[in-house]
């Protein structure tokens, strides 16, 4: 139980700079999509950055997905979901989880 644990949240505890967490974010290869947006919102909560305009954090989001996952939304949504705004992106992801 402290393996897991530590696999899913070490990474949260690590002090790093903020601002490069976000901006260099990418989905792991064994991270389920829920996992990552968990992991992205809770980066950009905690981050001093949280004054970005709003198509940042959206483009940020996109680019660090696995590319299956970008599809099965466009899928889902109605076409390309870099067109949506970040909280449909969002609502979208937790429909596909």
């Amino acid at each position: 139980m402290k393996t897991s644990f530590l696999k899913r949240y070490q990474d949260f505890c690590k002090t790093r700079e903020l601002k490069d967490e976000i901006f260099k974010m990418t989905a792991k290869d064994n991270e389920a999509l829920e996992e990552y947006i968990e992991c992205f919102n809770y980066n950009l909560q905690r981050s001093p950055h949280t004054v970005l305009p709003k198509e940042v954090p959206r483009a940020i989001l996109i680019k660090g997905m696995k590319e299956e996952w970008v599809e099965t939304l466009n899928l889902m949504g109605k076409g390309d979901i870099s067109q949506e705004d970040y909280d449909e992106i969002i609502r979208l992801c937790i429909r596909c989880s």
